[in-house]
Order: C-alpha cells, then structure tokens, then sequence
C-alpha cells in the first residue's frame, strides 16, 4: 500500500490529469491502501496478461463454462465509477457483447472473467493466482513508485485519458506498455486482474476503463462483491519457485 502522503499526490494526479468532472476525484484515502507487511515467497509472475488465444485453449481443452456464460450477466463501471450489472451477451468469446468476435484480436486480454474463471485456467496451465502482496511485489521490485514505470506518465498505460484513442480500449497483451522494473507489460491499465488477498480476492491495475488515473496506481484496488465476472476484468498467473539450498 502506500503511505498517507502518497494519496495527496494522488487526489492532485485525478483532479490535473483525469478526463472527468474534478468533482468525482475521491476526498478520502480508499479502504485497503494502508501500507501493511507480507511475506512473499521466491515466485514468478507472468509477463503478460492472459490472452484470449490462451484462453481459448483451456476452454476447449477443458469443456470449460465461463461464470459471464452460464449467467449472461457481468460489472461494467460507468464514467462517474458506479458499478452496474450489464446483460447484452458478454463473455470471454464475445468481449463486447452479442455479435462482437475474438477472431480478428486473439492476442488481446481475455475479459469478462470471474475470479474462478482466473483459478481454474491457472491451475489448468500449471500455476495459480498472484496474491496481492507478490503483485505489488512485482511492480514495485523494491522501490516506492506510485506507478510500475516511476513518476506519472499518461502515453504509457491503456486508460480512458489515454493520449491515442487506440490506446484508449484494451490492446495486444504484449503491447500494453507501462513496462514494471521486471519487464510486466500491463500491470497498470489494458484489464483489471484478479489477484488474492488473506480477506479474499481485489482487483489490480485499473484498465482502459479507468478515468481516474490514481486508480493505475501500484497501492490502488477494486473490491467487487461476491464471483462477479466483469467487462474489463481478465488475469495473470504467478508460478512458485523452487529455493535450492
């Protein structure tokens, strides 16, 4: 998380730099960016985010049903951040509804993921769910950046106030920018990933949907409630590592 000054900076980044009616930027410190202790264990976490391509292969290697698929619903936040259930036919193969194909963007972030939607395609590729901790552990890799890359920068991730409307929807995983210090493309914007917590799993990153660039922040979180898959939620996966004496 980060320290109570770091959140000054922040309100100041929304209300200078986010496409919205500054009256929307939050007055108060989001429950759950306290700075807090963890103890993270010799881990790996993928480079990228999960694609639909990758995806797709768990799905028909699997016979696999997606949360969005068997329920027809999904999150989408609006501009002003309140969260809404959308039904129009959303799921990891029709990413922006009915009609909408995978077919000409395979390697784009798969979305309209539920948390365990997220587990079982780890487990399945041999790995599992980054905790929180070893997330921010990744982008952060021992230094107090706001943001994976250092200072503010708003060409380098994909968000809402994106400079190239290209850059304003979700891109190829392994065009995402705002590279970490290890080399993670899209750890902040592209597609909220899921990772866990003791308290359960939040939502990391922000994504091309975020209007408020303090939520690209490495300490920024969502808390959805309950399984909830959702329009700009997708994932990584972290593999433990073996320690040798």
């Amino acid at each position: 998380g980060d320290v109570p000054a770091e959140f000054t900076v922040a309100l100041e980044l929304c209300r200078s730099s986010a496409p919205i009616d500054t009256a929307r930027c939050p007055e108060m410190r989001p429950e759950g960016e306290t700075t807090r202790e963890a103890r993270v264990t010799p881990f790996a976490l993928d480079a990228t985010e999960v694609s639909i391509s990758q995806f797709r292969r768990f799905i028909e290697a699997e016979g696999y049903e997606s949360v969005a698929e068997r329920t027809g619903e999904v999150v989408a936040f609006t501009p002003s951040g309140e969260a809404r259930m959308a039904q129009g036919g959303y799921s990891w193969a029709t990413p922006l509804g009915s009609g909408s194909s995978i077919e000409d963007a395979p390697n784009r972030p798969v979305t309209n993921i539920a948390l365990e939607d997220a587990v079982a395609y780890c487990a399945w590729a041999g790995g599992r769910l980054p905790s929180e901790a070893e997330w921010e552990a990744a982008a952060r890799d021992g230094s107090d950046a706001a943001f994976p890359w250092g200072a503010w920068d708003p060409s380098g991730p994909v968000w809402r106030g994106a400079e190239a409307p290209a850059r304003r929807l979700a891109v190829s995983v392994d065009q995402a920018g705002g590279a970490g210090p290890g080399g993670h493309q899209g750890l902040a914007g592209n597609v909220r990933e899921w990772v866990l917590t003791p308290e359960g799993a939040v939502l990391k990153g922000g994504s091309w949907n975020t209007v408020n660039p303090a939520d690209l922040r490495i300490s920024a979180r969502l808390i959805v409630p309950g399984n909830a898959p959702g329009i700009d939620f997708g994932f990584r996966c972290a593999t433990d590592l073996e320690v040798w004496p």
